[in-house]
């Protein structure tokens, strides 16, 4: 599952960052710098923080010329972390702040597993800073995990092929709802 995320993650950011050219009128104004926010929900939990540092590690390791940012879009995550001592920014003002730090080009990699509600908001937003008078050049959004009848074939037989094997006992699996579901691909379990 984690190899299947991370390849997921790569390829985003290889169309992300290389997929589209930038303005000519643009780049003789500004110098390209070109940057990498991922984003997730978040969480505070410090197990599963773990698993951020360790895809934050191998998006440095395969992009290692590009800063890498985080932003959370859980405003109580990100207040109880700030209770905690732990600054994390939403999208929006990490893309402010890069913005203001001069960057021309935005890869935004989404961590969200499906294209639900909070995936197509932090989608448009993502999109609006680079509709700005003074904006990013470009601004491209990476897809979810599950985008499309084929994802959810490889990530189920990820997870199949990663059940614990336990004589006798059922393992249950969940996942979280969202909506709107007409926004979810047509393999998306309802």
């Amino acid at each position: 599952m984690r190899r299947l995320m991370w390849a997921a993650v790569v390829c985003g950011l290889c169309v992300c960052i290389w997929g589209v050219p930038r303005p000519e009128a643009l780049a003789a104004e500004r110098p390209v710098k070109t940057g990498v926010v991922l984003v997730a929900f978040g969480t505070s939990v410090p197990e599963a923080g773990a698993a951020y540092e360790t895809l934050e590690r191998r998006v440095r390791t395969a992009f290692p010329e590009l800063p890498v940012r985080w932003a959370y879009t859980s405003t109580v995550v990100r207040a109880k972390l700030a209770r905690q001592g732990r600054t994390l920014d939403s999208l929006e003002t990490a893309l402010a702040r890069m913005m203001d730090e001069g960057f021309t080009h935005v890869a935004v990699q989404s961590l969200h597993v499906i294209a639900g509600w909070e995936f197509l908001e932090m989608q448009r937003n993502a999109q609006a800073f680079g509709a700005m008078t003074g904006g990013f050049a470009r601004v491209t959004v990476g897809g979810p995990l599950l985008a499309s009848a084929e994802d959810f074939d490889r990530v189920t037989r990820a997870l199949l092929a990663n059940l614990p094997r336990a004589a006798g006992r059922t393992r249950p699996w969940s996942s979280w709802a969202t909506a709107p579901a007409t926004q979810a691909t047509p393999a998306t379990p309802r």
